[in-house]
């Protein structure tokens, strides 16, 4: 008797460690899985671009002639075209929302990276058939909502509805009401 009732507690023991790794697995998926704010306005729009070419927001992904340009992890709530810096030249301003990566570097003040979902504000110049990177923001504070564009004038609203203005000065989006 003594060696059944020993048996089933070490068959017991067994099905709790699985099942404890079981929990940790799920957990950890939990945890690594990517929860997006409900109040996201997802616009999928088709853009004309210089040279004939187009840019294309479908399900969250951006495409230029048909083909992807971003990692998977980046996801576009909007895109959209301006000439920001007054210069002749539109450029493509996104909503990217993305785990912050920095690679090898890092700034001198984060001193990882960042696992948290964040929204970011990518500025594209486009030439010669690419996109080339002009302006990336770090996380924003405060979200945005949406985005318009009034001349070289950005009309954000955050997810509380407060408008405010922004633009472009020097080598950044500055906020200016």
């Amino acid at each position: 008797m003594t060696g059944i009732i020993r048996r089933q507690w070490r068959n017991g023991q067994t099905a709790l460690c699985r099942n404890k790794w079981l929990y940790a697995v799920i957990l950890l998926f939990l945890t690594r899985c990517t929860r997006y704010p409900s109040w996201i306005i997802w616009e999928e729009n088709s853009i004309v671009l210089p040279g004939g070419h187009s840019l294309a927001v479908k399900d969250k992904t951006v495409y230029v002639d048909e083909q992807e340009i971003f990692d998977q992890d980046w996801k576009c709530a909007k895109a959209l075209t301006c000439d920001l810096d007054q210069d002749g030249e539109e450029e493509i301003l996104m909503l990217i929302w993305n785990h912050m990566d920095y690679g090898d570097y890092h700034p001198f003040w984060e001193e990882k990276d960042e696992k948290t979902l964040r929204e970011h504000v990518y500025i594209y110049n486009f030439r010669d058939g690419t996109m080339k990177p002009k302006w990336m923001s770090s996380f924003l504070d405060p979200e945005i909502m949406d985005i318009e564009v009034n001349g070289n004038e950005l009309t954000v609203t955050d997810p509380h509805g407060k408008i405010t203005l922004w633009q472009w000065k020097t080598y950044s989006i500055e906020r200016i009401k």
